[in-house]
């Protein structure tokens, strides 16, 4: 250490400038960290070869999933998706109460991604059946009804809409109901919005969504929203 301090003492400059060079020039790797950074939480933390990949890509093979033929039933994976929860006090299910999610169901479709000065909106992305975005059966309910959730009839679990059943046991929460299985309140509605998979387009507008409702639980009268987004999937492994 002597004959290094000795070193040191004598050529000051070198140890003071060639580490600052260095630092310079391993720190510019910093500018393109966004661009290497890796968000898929399955290659982190799943095997490359895991046998689960192996059967989930039989099913993908037996069971294609087509964005433009959409059915959550055939999703191998979470899916591409926004979500919002929206939670009442009392009772959603009143008119009051219920026009504000129909708002924010209308500013939800109403957000626009930007990229390289093109605009996405939802209705580009959107995973369709029969050509229309996957719409919340909920909405579609109160609709026919010229918008009038207080003369809906609603029954759960199932609820018989356009001649088929649908289970709305995954979209309304806290729910009474009468002996007859009539909805008669409820806290809380989930509305799903589906995008394509494997698309960068549906992740940018998903950051837009996300920045759009980070403060809108402070902004409705009558009720409270939780919002979530989901693109990426874990897979289980053995």
């Amino acid at each position: 250490f002597k004959a290094f301090g000795g070193v040191v003492g004598r050529k000051p400059w070198w140890f003071l400038v060639i580490p600052l060079l260095l630092s310079a020039g391993l720190g510019g790797g910093f500018y393109r960290l966004k661009e290497t950074e890796a968000n898929d939480i399955e290659d982190q933390f799943t095997p490359m070869n895991g046998p689960a990949k192996a059967e989930r890509e039989l099913v993908k093979s037996n069971f294609p999933q087509d964005d433009a033929d959409f059915s959550s039933q055939r999703l191998v994976t979470e899916g591409t998706y926004a979500s919002l929860i929206l939670v009442s006090e009392s009772n959603i299910l009143t008119n009051k109460t219920f026009m504000q999610v129909q708002s924010l169901d209308k500013k939800v479709k109403n957000i626009i991604a930007v990229k390289d000065n093109v605009q996405i909106k939802y209705e580009n992305i959107c995973a369709t059946v029969n050509k229309k975005c996957v719409s919340n059966a909920i909405l579609d309910i109160v609709e026919i009804n010229s918008g009038s959730v207080d003369q809906t009839p609603i029954h759960f679990p199932m609820h018989s809409f356009e001649n088929t059943s649908i289970f709305v046991g995954t979209t309304l929460g806290g729910v009474n109901t009468t002996s007859q299985g009539v909805v008669t309140s409820a806290k809380a509605i989930r509305l799903l919005y589906y995008l394509r998979e494997n698309s960068t387009s549906s992740t940018l507008w998903l950051q837009e969504f996300i920045e759009v409702f980070k403060n809108e639980s402070t902004e409705m009268p009558y009720i409270k929203v939780s919002r979530l987004y989901y693109l990426y999937f874990f897979i289980l492994t053995y």
